[in-house]
């Protein structure tokens, strides 16, 4: 077996840490939902949630420090999935700062101090999700998951560049939102601008997901179709964003729908209050961040380009 870098010993119990802190508050959460007799909804599904990223971060520490090419694809997952959340929240976080500053705040708004800690806590989110991508795609360290693989592949086939990695990650990761499919309420089952029954656009949401799946795999194999079918696939998901502009802003009920725990009435109207801004905010950062990764398609076609084609 390769020698363990350093990098990766720190990894190990930076993850064994995590999961730690997850289990135990998996713990506090089952030890409120038995004692509040709240066995379902979603209190029950949040809780599954965070009891099932525990295992998986676990096992991703144990795979790490054993050096399992497993583990490592894992962590790359989770990395990936934990960048897109991050900087979702941290560009929704930062509107809600804009928002206070604005004088458009209300009895059960947070203070821009409380904000601005928030704020920071997604920044060192987002600087250990691209050290953990950075780092786990390094050629040492990739080395050292699969001793010989140079050897192996004899320069046949070039490396596989970090961004085309995150995107296939992201790809993969599509099917963990599976499971607040079934938590949208009927106002919100928009789909190309058009509101559609909630059975269609959890059906169409199912496709994507399996297509953006499938894209994946082909992707981390550096496939050529695969970079073809992403290319289409992403410029099909930003028409689908540009369209969703034509959404209604959420009521208060459906933001209730998506909470785990009943929110009060004082903070729940001022979120609905604030859902303009925010919606606007979220739809165009993620047709920012969809178009990086279509010009990182773009200009990454050397690198599924195999010798002798």
């Amino acid at each position: 077996m390769a020698q363990r870098p350093v990098r990766v010993i720190i990894g190990s119990v930076i993850l064994s840490l995590q999961s730690c802190w997850l289990l135990l508050l998996s713990a506090l959460s089952g030890v409120l939902l038995v004692s509040k007799q709240a066995l379902g909804g979603n209190e029950l599904v949040g809780f599954a949630m965070i009891l099932g990223v525990a295992l998986l971060t676990a096992a991703a520490a144990i795979g790490l420090f054993r050096l399992k090419n497993w583990a490592r694809v894992l962590t790359i997952a989770m990395s990936g999935f934990g960048l897109f959340m991050g900087v979702l929240m941290f560009v929704m976080t930062l509107a809600m700062i804009v928002i206070g500053r604005s004088g458009s705040t209300g009895k059960g708004a947070m203070s821009t101090g409380a904000l601005a800690f928030v704020l920071l806590v997604y920044v060192v989110w987002l600087l250990l999700s691209l050290w953990w991508l950075q780092m786990l795609n390094a050629p040492l360290i990739k080395q050292a998951f699969s001793p010989g693989a140079a050897e192996l592949h004899g320069g046949s086939r070039k490396g596989r560049p970090l961004s085309i990695t995150a995107i296939a990650v992201l790809l993969m990761c599509g099917p963990l939102g599976f499971i607040q499919l079934w938590q949208i309420p009927g106002s919100l089952s928009w789909v190309f601008g058009w509101h559609v029954p909630v059975a269609v656009f959890r059906s169409v949401m199912v496709v994507t997901m399996v297509i953006g799946l499938c894209l994946g795999i082909g992707l981390w194999r550096l496939r050529p179709w695969a970079r073809t079918g992403t290319i289409a696939f992403l410029i099909y998901v930003m028409l689908n964003v540009l369209l969703s502009f034509r959404m209604p802003t959420p009521t208060g009920a459906d933001l209730q729908a998506f909470s785990a725990a009943e929110m009060k009435p004082e903070a729940l109207a001022h979120l609905e209050a604030s859902m303009p801004t925010l919606q606007r905010v979220m739809l165009i950062a993620v047709f920012l961040w969809f178009c990086v990764q279509l010009w990182f398609l773009v200009t990454r076609r050397h690198s599924f380009e195999h010798p002798g084609k």
